[in-house]
């Protein structure tokens, strides 16, 4: 079982106390999302100034929230 996949009871601490997470400009790349999604209780995950690669990921992984939106 991963951690993506993980009860929520499995989670490590520090996957709830975020809501605010500003890592923009450390040269990340998009192997860093995948980790981000345990965080329960983020919100705001700013990611400006990496790799052009993680931009496209985040964006492609925010369409699909969007597009399942009611029009």
């Amino acid at each position: 079982m991963s951690i993506h996949n993980a009860p929520s009871r499995t989670l490590p601490p520090l996957a709830y106390p975020f809501d605010r997470l500003s890592i923009g400009k450390n040269r990340l790349t998009d192997e860093v999302i995948p980790p981000f999604t345990i965080l329960k209780e983020l919100r705001v995950l700013n990611l400006s100034f990496n790799s052009a690669k993680v931009q496209c990921v985040v964006a492609q992984f925010l369409y699909q929230f969007v597009s399942a939106l009611p029009k």
